[in-house]
């Protein structure tokens, strides 16, 4: 020890100082590290340790460090305190300083490997790469890779055998070395790999199931990492190893590989083996990867292995299906369809173990079997038979019909567009495979698993059904989700019975008791409403009321799937016949109208084929009759237009039948139509077909309702207000069928009523020019009191200026040929054929008529527009001095006339402030 050293020592070490001046001491000795003296202190000094090791580490933080000697400096305290290694290990790693020394001191240690094994993680592998440049780490890492190869040669070379989880360790290693430390192995490396790759002598010591399924994934896993170097050292030897490792195992790791491989997928392969590496993100060269696919393609992993090993997996349902995720890529691929294997039975039965929560790719899966099925005869599929003993009629919904439902959907959905697209390369469409029936698919619960999948419960765990299957109905069965069908499911939804259904049921059994006109009635345990007993309720509805309205009462209470087994009865029995019987109870009225809406709710293309032909008193009608003619609804008898809970309910059904009929037609133009370019039918003409046959049932409508004042009580004024209401909804969807419905016209009695009671009649201005412009003189007349009426009842801008530019000019054109003289068959005392004149008398009378109507007219439009009366007061004036003679005309004068002085004695009545409709 030299003289300084010694000073050194003593200063450090001098009495007196307390603990806080002597860590300033060794900070100032780390941070002019001299290796010597700091071995003597540490030598001298042993109980200053942790003071030492402190200060170095904080020293080496300051830019101004020297490394190297700081290290040196470490190395001595690991050589005199070997004890403490593993401590000074820790304290370097928790700063993520000096890695060389780290693993130099874990190479003096047994655990040397597993230690290696547990720093090559997420949490530091940041550090390796900041210290990449380090010559002391990278001689470090070096050495660390003898030792390893040193290991793996020993096992190869010795008898001994080593446990599974060492050996799962030894081959990350291998990948992380290869992999990411980017070493190149000898001859003598590879050699060892290879053996040790292919040797199945691992000893299972104990060790949890788990580790003897990962070690096959190790070992692919070195084989993919080390590709690129083990097949330019020798490619025989790497197939085999690559071989034995891909035919004892069946894990996802292989699987995945092997799509990959087939669907050129290679990024992939590469996010496999480091999610398998635990995240240690491993480099494999494009050149690698490439040679690899084109040996699984040809050599190891063939597209007829991999799709029998992908049909072999089970068909479990799961976020992390394998089985989904493998059969999905390969149909994708279309490796099914080119090995000839068929996936209807393993199709089927992932759908029948469907449950919740589902693999994200399994509604993509069952479209590219869809796709597959469609395109090329290699796929079956599933039959009706196969569907229909999964779906039955009233079956409690779950994931299984969700399934069904969407595959049936999607087939017939994607089999329409194939058939109407024009034939091409591309859209080729399988003759073996045949479309859903339209029979079937009215068997189908749309409405059941529409309802199921939008319970709050059921939202979050079907949301990769919802969207796809919503869609599906909205385009094949528009007429089961309009706005009205909504509004009555959610009007059930509100009005939900908070009495038991259970306790309606004996509410039903003690009035039957009561009424004394069932004979042999059983105990309450053994009673069942049955067929017999529903028929029996209905037949005495007028008799028995209150045991009706019970029994309603409870059908609307009952679950959908038991209420569905009743739909015939109800319907044969209860629609059909009891409810029109004279003397029938309100109350039992208005709850057929919550029945049918349960029964809609449920079944409703069921019921309502099944309602109107219980509403016929003639030949039954079948479905495609009325899509395709829905006027035939107006063939109902009578009462159906007479009772208001009645016609709501026709009305529902004749909208659906509406919207049916127009898919019907757009669908059928793009199949037997569309694609015949020589074809002289044109889209035009297919919409002007929907929109007569639109504006038809508008005029049936409003030939329904009752003109005048009624009763607002009344069933004619409920039925005028639902048939009001319901043509609004058309008028606003279509204004052609608006527009064409007042080009055919209606009687004048109901003018009325429609610009009172339908909201969307001002829309009528738009078009009253062209209403006008008509040569028929009783169009012309019915166009003037229409928009006369109009202007009454909206004394807007736009109308004020139609009556002073139109209306008015067009009144007095038409009023001028009123005749100076009442009609009478005095004016053809000449002619000597009395028939004739009668005939002619006959036509003037009607001409005169009908101008009168035109000059009434005048009163409405003083009334709407008081700025007007001037104008028209000197002209009603001028020309009654003109016709003195004509006694019907003075008459019509005098109305106006009266009109003309109302408005004038009470302006603030009829100053009316002109606004606009917004």
């Amino acid at each position: 020890m030299s003289e300084n050293d010694v000073d050194a020592v003593a200063y450090i070490a001098s009495s007196g100082d307390s603990a806080t001046a002597i860590r300033e001491k060794l900070r100032t000795l780390a941070s002019l590290p001299n290796p010597s003296l700091f071995a003597q202190v540490a030598t001298q000094l042993p109980f200053l340790f942790d003071d030492l090791l402190d200060a170095l580490l904080k020293a080496a933080t300051l830019s101004s460090a020297d490394s190297d000697a700081i290290q040196a400096c470490i190395r001595i305290l690991v050589s005199l305190f070997p004890a403490k290694a593993v401590h000074i290990r820790r304290k370097l790693l928790d700063k993520g300083l000096f890695l060389a020394v780290v693993l130099l001191i874990a190479l003096t240690r047994e655990d040397h490997l597993s230690f290696m094994n547990a720093i090559v993680s997420y949490e530091y592998l940041p550090f390796f790469t900041k210290h990449a440049n380090d010559k002391g780490l990278i001689e470090a890492i070096r050495q660390f890779k003898v030792k390893l190869f040193s290991r793996i040669l020993s096992k190869e070379q010795s008898a001994s055998s080593i446990s599974i989880p060492e050996e799962c360790m030894l081959l990350r290693l291998v990948c992380v070395f290869v992999g990411y430390f980017k070493i190149k192995l000898s001859a003598e490396d590879m050699e060892a790999v290879m053996k040790f790759v292919s040797n199945e002598d691992a000893m299972d010591t104990g060790t949890a199931h788990s580790s003897g399924d990962r070690l096959p994934k190790m070992k692919l896993c070195a084989l993919l990492v080390c590709a690129n170097q083990l097949l330019s050292f020798s490619q025989p030897k790497f197939i085999a190893a690559l071989r034995r490792v891909i035919e004892s195992d069946v894990s996802e790791l292989t699987l995945m590989t092997g799509v990959y491989c087939h669907t050129n997928q290679l990024a992939h392969i590469v996010a496999l083996v480091r999610e398998e590496l635990d995240g240690v993100p491993v480099g494999m060269t494009a050149d690698g990867l490439e040679k690899l696919r084109m040996l699984f393609i040809d050599r190891v992993l063939r597209e007829d292995d991999i799709a029998r090993r992908a049909l072999a997996i089970p068909a479990a349902q799961g976020p992390d299906s394998l089985g989904v995720t493998v059969v999905y890529e390969l149909l994708k691929a279309g490796i099914f369809v080119r090995v000839g294997m068929d996936v209807k039975q393993w199709v089927s039965r992932a759908i029948e173990e469907l449950q919740p929560p589902f693999h994200d790719k399994f509604p993509d899966l069952i479209k590219r079997y869809v796709e597959s099925l469609l395109e090329v005869p290699v796929f079956s599929r599933i039959s009706e038979s196969e569907v229909t003993s999964w779906v039955k009629r009233g079956c409690e919904i779950s994931a299984v019909q969700v399934g069904m439902i969407f595959l049936v959907l999607q087939l017939k959905e994607r089999y329409f567009a194939k058939k109407s697209a024009p034939a091409s390369a591309e859209n080729v469409l399988n003759p073996a495979c045949q479309e859903y029936t339209e029979s079937f698919m009215d068997t189908l619960p749309i409405n059941s698993v529409l309802l199921f999948l939008e319970r709050r419960e059921n939202q979050e765990a079907f949301r990769p059904f919802y969207a796809s299957i919503v869609s599906l109905v909205a385009s094949q069965f528009p007429q089961i989700v309009t706005p009205n069908a909504f509004c009555w499911s959610e009007s059930l939804v509100d009005d939900e019975d908070l009495i038991p259904s259970l306790y309606r049921k004996r509410i039903l059994y003690d009035c039957m008791m009561r009424s004394g006109r069932h004979d042999r009635m059983p105990l309450f345990d053994q009673f069942h409403v049955t067929q017999e007993v529903l028929a029996a309720v209905f037949r005495r509805a007028v008799e028995d009321p209150g045991t009706l309205v019970a029994c309603l009462e409870y059908l609307c209470s009952m679950d959908p799937s038991e209420l569905l087994g009743h739909l015939d009865s109800i319907v044969h029995s209860f629609f059909g016949a009891a409810l029109f019987r004279d003397g029938f109870e309100p109350d039992a009225s208005s709850l057929f109208l919550k029945l049918f809406a349960c029964l809609n709710a449920v079944s409703p293309r069921e019921l309502w084929i099944k309602t109107v032909n219980a509403w016929r008193l003639s030949t039954p009608l079948t479905r495609e009759e009325l899509v395709q003619n829905p006027l035939l609804l107006f063939q109902c008898r009578s009462e159906c237009f007479e009772i208001a809970d009645v016609f709501l309910a026709f009305l529902q059904i004749l909208d659906c039948y509406l919207i049916s009929s127009r898919r019907y037609y757009y669908r059928k133009f793009q199949l037997d139509v569309y694609p015949d370019k020589s074809s002289k039918l044109k889209e035009t003409h297919l919409h002007a077909l929907l929109e007569l046959q639109e504006s038809a049932v508008m005029q049936a409508l409003l030939e329904v309702c009752t003109a005048g004042f009624l009763d607002e009580r009344s069933s004619a004024y409920r039925i005028n207000v639902s048939a009001c209401s319901f043509l609004h909804q058309r008028f606003v969807l279509s204004k052609n069928s608006m527009k064409l419905l007042h080009f055919q016209g209606y009687s004048e009695n109901l003018i009325d009523l429609a610009v009172e009671n339908i909201a969307s009649m001002h829309v009528c201005f738009e078009f009253i020019p062209e209403l006008l412009a008509q040569p028929q003189l009783e169009k012309q007349v019915f166009v003037l009191q229409l928009a006369s009426r109009l202007c009454l009842k909206y004394p807007i801008p736009t109308s004020l200026t139609l009556a002073n530019n139109i209306l008015i000019p067009k009144i007095k054109t038409l009023s001028n040929q009123i005749s100076d003289v009442e009609p009478s068959i005095n004016l053809f005392s000449v002619m000597d054929d009395r028939k004739v004149a009668q005939q002619q008398l006959i036509k003037l009378q009607t001409l005169q008529t009908n101008l009168l109507k035109v000059f009434a007219c005048l009163g409405t439009l003083v009334e709407a527009f008081p700025v007007m009366i001037e104008n028209i007061d000197q002209f009603v004036g001028a020309l009654r001095g003109s016709r003195q003679r004509n006694i019907s005309f003075l008459k019509a004068c005098d109305a106006v006339t009266m009109r003309v002085q109302e408005v004038r004695a009470n302006p603030g009545r009829f100053n009316k402030i002109l606004q606009s409709i917004h």
